[in-house]
């Protein structure tokens, strides 16, 4: 490519297309005087009838082989695909065992504890000897805390 921007690259370029115009002008002018062109018109349709058969035959050949690689994938998808419809038909199947089996029946379960104790609580009411219980517990470990803070702070005065 440099060739060709180049100035010397350009006058050779254009020297060699005068020449091949040239030659064109004197064949042409050269079958005329001799009278081949019946001859030349034949070898031309027979040149291009050989150009046009070449890719004829590749076009046909690449459409063989995309039929015989459409006929491989399809052998080779259509077990898969019926193995993986088979998986999640057998999928479903456990999910629906899983909620019947296990899900649901906790789920009743469980609502019904909280309603239960919910009545429960509603029916006997939260109960005074449960709140003095935990009243004495926080006491005691308030107690606990104070008596423990008391120890830091004896044993910091003992240190220093």
């Amino acid at each position: 490519m440099r060739f060709l921007r180049s100035r010397g690259g350009q006058i050779t370029l254009a020297i060699g297309g005068v020449i091949v115009l040239g030659l064109v002008i004197w064949f042409c002018i050269w079958v005329s005087m001799n009278g081949y062109w019946p001859i030349v018109r034949d070898i031309a349709l027979v040149a291009l009838a050989v150009v046009t058969f070449v890719p004829l035959l590749a076009l046909a050949y690449a459409v063989l082989e995309l039929v015989r690689t459409a006929r491989t994938i399809s052998k080779e998808m259509v077990p898969v695909l019926n193995e993986l419809k088979e998986t999640t038909h057998s999928v479903r199947q456990t999910a629906k065992v899983a909620t019947d089996f296990t899900i649901k029946p906790a789920v009743k379960t469980a609502g019904f504890l909280v309603g239960f104790s919910q009545a429960a609580s509603i029916i006997l009411g939260p109960g005074t000897a449960r709140k003095r219980q935990e009243e004495r517990r926080r006491r005691a470990a308030e107690e606990a805390a104070r008596a423990e803070h008391e120890a830091e702070m004896e044993a910091d005065h003992a240190a220093g």
